[in-house]
């Protein structure tokens, strides 16, 4: 149903068109009826009707002025003229405004409704023709990520032009000034590509970024010329972004600026190299124009690398070995643009041979099966960065799985020859701290592992060793229960007797009693 206003300044007529438009047609609801301009653009603004009968002639602003300043408001409002003047004056200015009919008085009923189902049918036309415009702008933005995401990848994959500038023009995006930047960072509290976007959008800046081999890239589109201040303003207020979005640590690198697409690589690859200079030398944010270009390390230093990661693993520290595998990744990300895949085939192949080594040094021969033949099998099969960062993920997770085994392994026989040293000099003058140094170990270490895997602490395995004993001594000995006090270890009679009775309920002179008979 429709909403419809009358405005006419006769008060008979008004009434009676009202009342024959709701006997004589379903599809509408007369919402308001005026007798003055004023009155009807007052009315028009709380009702907001479709469809507005208008008459000319009215008291204090005429019909013509009234439709003028409802159109400010709502452009796709009907509007039918009803006049008595039918001077060719009124009706041009009336096509003017764009109004859908001009009806003469006096008119019949059956034009006035015409005219009605007329405009009905085009407000009809009109949803539609929106709901369809809706519905391929949803269907667009629903695929614009995979766009936006097949045009970062075609950047960093070194597609041809050709490709790049179908991308952009299906985007309709036009581009006189281009930079990227790339992120590395650990957690974000909101989806950080999302908010750089939008952010950049209410400034006229287009923003198109996606995670890429662990880090994130972002491509600055500007269909204006970028002058060094603008760029620079840009580049702040990405800065100010991040740090609101991200939590925990992070790096940022700046590529130059460029006019055309082709420029837009070299911007990509001075980003990455700005990055990984960045992460080095622990600097927040950085500019390509900031660096000397030989600074930057032209090999990857594996062995570091290797013991980085090799005392993380050994130490379980995950989020320590996570940002030292993803500042590997990106570091061959840089050489994998110039130097290929094979590059990269190699470096990781030494690495994990390096972190093998390492974790066996820092371990023990054995800790580890050296899956040299097996690595360097499947490294051959992958021709892809994404797919590499995968497998070097994977791989050196597998090795804090079977560190983790084998340190288990090792707290478990530890504690056992620990419990069998106690049960062999329980009648010594023993300690926590003695037996932590007969092992070479730490005390305090000693103390959480027997915990961990008895859930008793180092006293109440050699107190429940010593009354053990006792019991046997009392039982199997002709000897006094002075004499067991020392035999098993303690150097106070009473304070024997108070344990055993803890332990057993008993005194050792009751419990050898009782025995007997």
């Amino acid at each position: 149903m429709y909403r419809l206003m009358i405005v006419e300044d006769e008060p008979v007529e008004r009434q009676a068109l009202k009342l024959l438009l709701e006997l004589n047609c379903k599809e509408i609801e007369v919402v308001s009826v005026c007798e003055n301009g004023i009155e009807a653009i007052d009315s028009f603004y709380k009702t907001r009707p479709e469809i507005v009968i208008m008459d000319i002639n009215l008291p204090i602003l005429n019909g013509l002025d009234a439709i003028r300043e409802m159109q400010k408001k709502a452009v796709n409002t009907k509007f039918i003229v009803i006049s008595s003047y039918n001077t060719f004056n009124y009706a041009k200015e009336a096509l003017k405004l764009g109004v859908h009919d001009f009806i003469l008085k006096p008119a019949k009923l059956s034009v006035i409704l015409e005219s009605i189902n007329s405009a009905i049918a085009v407000l009809e036309n009109e949803i539609s023709t929106e709901k369809y415009k809706n519905s391929l702008i949803e269907r667009i933005n629903s695929i614009k990520p995979i766009i936006e995401s097949d045009f970062v990848h075609a950047i960093t994959s070194h597609k041809q032009r050709e490709e790049l500038n179908k991308i952009l023009e299906f985007m309709d995006l036009k581009v006189k000034s281009a930079f990227s930047f790339v992120v590395h960072c650990e957690h974000t509290r909101l989806p950080l590509v999302e908010r750089v976007k939008e952010q950049l959008e209410k400034i006229g800046i287009a923003c198109i970024g996606d995670r890429l081999n662990g880090i994130i890239v972002f491509f600055i589109l500007s269909s204006e010329e970028l002058g060094t201040k603008k760029a620079d303003e840009i580049r702040r207020l990405c800065c100010m972004i991040l740090s609101e979005t991200i939590t925990g640590n992070y790096n940022i690198g700046f590529g130059n600026i460029t006019a055309d697409i082709d420029g837009l690589k070299e911007s990509y690859n001075q980003a990455l190299k700005t990055l990984s200079y960045a992460q080095a030398k622990g600097i927040c944010s950085l500019n390509y124009s900031e660096i000397d270009d030989e600074n930057i390390q032209s090999e990857i230093d594996i062995d570091m690398f290797a013991k980085e990661m090799a005392v993380s693993i050994v130490n379980s520290d995950k989020q320590k070995l996570q940002n030292c595998i993803d500042n590997f990744s990106n570091k061959l990300l840089l050489f994998y643009q110039t130097y290929g895949i094979s590059f990269v085939r190699e470096n990781v192949y030494n690495l994990l041979m390096y972190i093998y080594r390492e974790v066996s040094d820092k371990l023990g021969s054995g800790t580890l099966q050296n899956e040299h033949g097996i690595v360097y099998e499947r490294l051959i099969a992958i021709n892809d960065m994404s797919l590499m960062r995968d497998f070097l993920n994977s791989h050196i997770n597998k090795l804090v799985m079977d560190v983790n085994e084998f340190k288990n392994e090792q707290s478990n026989n530890l504690v056992s020859n620990v419990v069998n040293y106690i049960q062999e000099n329980f009648s010594k003058n023993i300690t926590l701290a003695g037996v932590a140094e007969a092992f070479d170990i730490s005390p305090f270490y000693l103390c959480k592992l027997i915990k961990k895997q008895t859930g008793k602490n180092f006293t109440d395995i050699l107190t429940a060793c010593r009354i053990e004993k006792a019991k046997e001594f009392l039982l199997n000995q002709n000897m006094s229960v002075k004499e067991v006090t020392f035999e098993v270890g303690f150097s106070s009679q009473n304070y024997f007797t108070k344990v055993f009775r803890k332990y057993c309920g008993l005194t050792p002179s009751e419990y050898k009693n009782n025995r007997k008979t």
